[in-house]
């Protein structure tokens, strides 16, 4: 938990990133009292990081029960949780900060109809531990965040933020946004395994923004 909460402030330090989502996974091996208290202090340190570095914070429709209204803390729903965004926007209001994860354009088009999103989590765009059920054909690629970034605004009256996500490390990141069109990407584990995470979030920042034309968000 040290390691990663200093991970996380060495690379918020950089003012490089613009949100930070707190996605611990529920497993068998660990009990899920155990890793929801675990949950609470990382999403603590995280929030009181933030408000000095004025950086979103958002965490997995896992661990949803443990927002109160209120806090500066938004909500990810995985696509298999979307159906839970009325009942928690109902306890939470509707003002409150979401975002989902589209593996397909038609998942994109569909929640994006259906609810006001602040952004979309879209991919997998390479191999990553992550996902280790996906082989390199199952991947959905590089390019589908640009994609669903074209269709929403063809067809949409509502342009969430569409971030690429998979696999993304400072060698790749400009090739969701600079060749394919995303906003920008989110990273894991070129941040939390990196052993200067600031100085990394500093060079994917600037890979992925080569291009003067383009702005770009780092998650």
């Amino acid at each position: 938990m040290k390691v990663t909460i200093k991970a996380i402030a060495s690379a918020m330090s950089t003012q490089q990133i613009s949100l930070v989502a707190v996605r611990i996974a529920k497993t068998k091996k660990v009990d899920e009292e155990t890793t929801e208290r675990r949950v609470k202090t990382l999403l603590n340190k995280i929030v009181t990081l933030s408000k000095e570095k004025k950086i979103k914070v958002v965490v997995s429709s896992d661990w949803a029960q443990i927002v109160e209204k209120g806090m500066p803390v938004g909500i990810h729903f995985k696509e298999r949780h979307q159906s839970k965004i009325p009942d928690i926007l109902e306890r939470l209001g509707s003002d409150v900060f979401i975002g989902t994860s589209s593996h397909s354009i038609e998942s994109a088009l569909n929640a994006v109809s259906k609810y006001n999103l602040s952004y979309l989590f879209v991919g997998t765009c390479f191999a990553t531990a992550s996902h280790p059920e996906k082989e390199e054909k199952d991947l959905e690629g590089p390019s589908l965040p640009g994609k669903v970034r074209r269709v929403l605004r063809e067809n949409s009256n509502s342009s969430p933020i569409v971030i690429a996500i998979g696999g993304i490390n400072e060698e790749n990141c400009h090739i969701p946004v600079l060749d394919f069109g995303a906003d920008g990407v989110a990273v894991i584990r070129a941040i939390l395994r990196s052993s200067d995470p600031a100085e990394t979030a500093r060079k994917i920042r600037a890979n992925m923004l080569h291009s003067a034309a383009l702005g770009g968000e780092l998650s």
